[in-house]
């Protein structure tokens, strides 16, 4: 890999994690589940934006979490489905819930590099509490 496509790689990263993490948090896998439905239906199903959540699910599609069939109907593909849904046991729902608390921690890595100062601890909601509970029991397995 060329040093500019490896700086690029690195600086874009954030798109895919906010990309996944926004599409776990609004329940776009659980709508999902095992079946086909396009963007249209879950987002109608979820009371969201359709074009917002076809972008997203074909953003999802271009990086092989969902798989694109029939031109237009979305399913979560089969490796992936048991770590983007809650209810299996290889889930990594709250791990992922846990890391988009800890963005708010390090997108603020450059103040604390100028003034040496530990980014501000803010207080757990219960739901950050619970990710962060069930996310170490997440990657303990």
């Amino acid at each position: 890999m060329e040093w500019a496509e490896r700086i690029e790689t690195m600086t874009s990263g954030y798109r895919d994690a906010c990309i996944l993490i926004a599409a776990l948090k609004a329940g776009i896998f659980e709508a999902l589940g095992e079946d086909k439905r396009t963007s249209t239906e879950v987002a109608t199903a979820l009371g969201l934006d359709t074009r917002a959540v076809d972008v997203v699910m074909c953003a999802l599609a271009a990086n092989e979490i969902l798989l694109k069939e029939d031109g237009e109907k979305f399913t979560i593909d089969p490796g992936a489905r048991p770590y983007l849904l809650p209810d299996r046991p290889e889930t990594m729902v709250s791990i992922i819930g846990h890391n988009q608390s800890m963005l708010r921690s390090w997108v603020q890595l450059e103040e604390v590099m100028r003034t040496g100062t530990p980014a501000p601890r803010q207080e757990r909601t219960a739901q950050e509490m619970e990710d962060f509970i069930r996310g170490m029991e997440n990657v303990s397995r």
